[in-house]
């Protein structure tokens, strides 16, 4: 038997990733609370192990190979013959994704925030690709270490190796001054879910390189079934397959732009679970919004879209459409935009029948319309990550063009 043993990890991809990159396996999730009676009382041949485990499964174990001797940390074990060895193979996994990612100039500054099991693979892993200018930053520093609020403003590389902002606490931030970090270039969370932290949408914000954990749990996974197994899977371009499955596709926009036609029409052609938010809020108020509107108010109707976006915001896979007014939520966006990628359906007004306004609470009239959305506007442009200009009626084109923009986005994004 081979998986994944720590506390909390219901929603680890860890049993995903292994049985894509080996079809023939099957990957469980171990939840426990003594180590020792696990280890000595269930049958197995592998195991990855996360947190909170990575330095107490060590004194259990009969031998550490050198990656785990070197960093002080075991995120792999095999068992051979009733021997237990330990291995660190987020340490190796660590030394290719940092060459990646980080800037090529070796003297660049980083800063590593935490100091647990994660941020002593990332310190030896920087050490062996030539980086040196690195120093560790936490919140209770050990003697070597500084204080977090202390963090050298001339820093280029953030390196997240605490477990802050990881789902399901999505709204976690770590308290740095993020406004004084103006030499930033790249900034790296080890977390994968969500798939942009709130740290990371702090630096994309500021036009930052960003990069989540996923290719780190990749390049991992193939390692370890290398030394559990025997076997190397090839990861080609899996990550990237990985990471589109995992993308929302959240439509934004004014009243009549389409965001249910368009994204009924993307439910189809990605064979992925469509949801209109405004229809989730009238099934779960057992009333039509309007209706809402006139009896509770706008405030609490708001209230209702929060509750059921937020339940959305942290799942992966699905075609969102919300509604139009989401975008005032300012609080309620940053957490949509950590697992989605944001459209805006800009929509021309001449294309809207006026006829057809007599049942939208806000936008009884084309003046009204129009006022509103002179109001959004800067929001929707804001939070967007692709703009589509909708133009026309012709569905073909519009549905083209939005495939064509999120094929750019991601290319883009990957270069």
């Amino acid at each position: 038997m081979f998986g994944l043993l720590g506390k909390g990890i219901s929603h680890s991809l860890s049993k995903r990733v292994h049985e894509a990159l080996n079809e023939d396996m099957t990957y469980h999730l171990y939840e426990t609370y003594d180590l020792k009676t696990f280890l000595t009382s269930v049958s197995f041949k592998g195991l990855n192990v996360t947190h909170p485990y990575k330095q107490d499964i060590i004194k259990y174990l009969d031998v550490l190979d050198d990656t785990a001797q070197k960093t002080g940390v075991v995120n792999t074990v095999k068992k051979e013959n009733g021997i237990l060895t330990g291995y660190n193979t987020d340490y190796l996994a660590l030394k290719k994704t940092l060459s990646k990612q980080l800037p090529k100039d070796l003297n660049v500054s980083i800063g590593i925030l935490g100091n647990g099991a994660t941020m002593s693979s990332t310190k030896h892993a920087l050490l062996d690709i030539g980086r040196r200018n690195f120093k560790v930053y936490a919140r209770d520093p050990n003697d070597d270490e500084y204080d977090i609020q202390s963090i050298d403003y001339k820093t280029e590389v953030l390196i997240n190796t605490t477990p802050v902002g990881m789902y399901p606490n999505n709204e976690a931030l770590l308290d740095l001054p993020y406004h004084a970090l103006s030499s930033l270039r790249v900034m790296i969370d080890m977390i994968y879910n969500p798939l942009r932290t709130m740290f990371l949408l702090e630096g994309q914000n500021r036009g930052v390189k960003v990069y989540n954990g996923l290719a780190l749990l990749v390049e991992q996974a193939a390692l370890t079934q290398h030394i559990v197994l025997g076997h190397q899977p090839f990861i080609g371009d899996y990550v990237k397959q990985l990471e589109n499955t995992l993308w929302n596709t959240c439509l934004i926009g004014m009243p009549f732009s389409g965001k249910t036609h368009y994204g009924r029409k993307l439910e189809t052609e990605f064979n992925r679970k469509f949801f209109d938010i405004d229809r989730e809020i009238e099934i779960n108020q057992n009333m039509q919004i309007e209706t809402m509107f006139k009896q509770k108010g706008e405030t609490y109707f708001r209230q209702i879209e929060k509750q059921i976006l937020k339940k959305h915001a942290k799942a992966h896979g699905q075609i969102i459409s919300t509604g139009g007014g989401v975008v005032e939520q300012r609080d309620l966006m940053p957490l949509l935009k950590q697992n989605s990628i944001i459209i805006y359906l800009d929509l021309d007004p001449t294309l809207i029948n006026p006829n057809k306004m007599t049942n939208r609470p806000l936008t009884k009239s084309l003046e009204a319309w129009r006022q509103l959305s002179e109001k959004r506007e800067h929001l929707y442009q804001a939070y967007a990550d692709i703009v589509i200009k909708k133009d026309t009626l012709d569905e073909d084109v519009m549905l083209r063009r939005i495939k064509e923009a999120m094929h750019a986005y991601f290319n883009h994004q990957r270069t």
